[in-house]
């Protein structure tokens, strides 16, 4: 049996700043992280800005988890055109300059969130916690016998996560 003929893209010019949007959105879901401000070295910096003012020693934390603060010599672009000012070798914005701009190597902040990613999964859908959770359910649900079957049952359960490409929008 044939398959049908693939339905035509239509791209509609009005629509491509909308387009666009989404796709950045694609790239991170829940938002950008921070304002996207010109760097000289685009590909190898992510950026981010902290609030100092959020607790005494924010700024040393966040330095402890492998930021560093943007520079001048950073930037790719007059940084008043995007809000901020500088200070000394640190690029702040707000009232009393409590947002910083710091970055973190692309390549390490990866690895990071994928552990991050990793742990997360780990504890939300770890073999213990599912099995648990079923044998939990059907315990009030099912009764003893049937719990005792599921247990021995589930003795060789296994879980596996993968990722796959998303379709870039067209």
């Amino acid at each position: 049996m044939a398959k049908p003929p693939k339905a035509p893209k239509v791209t509609v010019s009005d629509r491509t700043p909308l387009r666009a949007a989404i796709a950045n959105r694609l790239k991170n879901p829940f938002g950008r992280s921070t304002t996207a401000i010109p760097l000289k070295e685009p590909k190898r910096w992510e950026l981010r800005i902290v609030d100092s003012h959020m607790r005494n020693d924010r700024l040393s934390e966040v330095k402890d988890k492998g930021w560093e603060f943007v520079e001048p010599d950073d930037v790719a672009c007059d940084v008043q055109d995007y809000g901020f000012r500088q200070e000394g070798r640190r690029i702040i914005r707000g009232d009393r300059g409590s947002e910083v701009l710091m970055k973190m190597e692309r390549k390490e902040w990866r690895l990071v969130q994928r552990a991050k990613t990793e742990a997360n999964i780990r504890q939300t859908y770890g073999v213990k916690e599912q099995k648990k959770a079923i044998l939990e359910r059907s315990s009030a649900e099912q009764g003893d016998q049937a719990t005792t079957f599921l247990d021995k049952a589930l003795s060789h359960m296994e879980v596996k996560d993968s990722l796959e490409p998303a379709d870039e929008p067209s």
